[in-house]
């Protein structure tokens, strides 16, 4: 319950901060070990995961292309709909 009770703490200390920032660029990410302490810039923290996801939604399109079951014409993956 201890932990539950500090992550969430340390989330809505984090949603403060992004809600009354007037420039994310010098915002950075601390990460604090016993030994060690590393900052990244909080735009790593968006950009490596949807680069990563964008990756492997590229990987499943070409799987299905190459097993004979490509994507149907008319998805707006945007919108999450399919035109007829």
């Amino acid at each position: 319950v201890t932990m539950r009770k500090i992550t969430l703490e340390n989330l809505e200390v984090a949603v403060n901060q992004l809600k009354n920032a007037d420039d994310l660029s010098d915002m950075n990410i601390i990460y604090q070990g016993k030994e060690k302490r590393i900052e990244y810039p909080f735009w790593h923290h968006l950009n490596g995961p949807i680069a990563d996801c964008l990756w492997h939604v590229g990987q499943i399109v070409s799987f299905r292309r190459t097993s004979g079951n490509p994507l149907t014409s008319g998805v707006s993956f945007f919108q999450g709909k399919v035109s007829k």
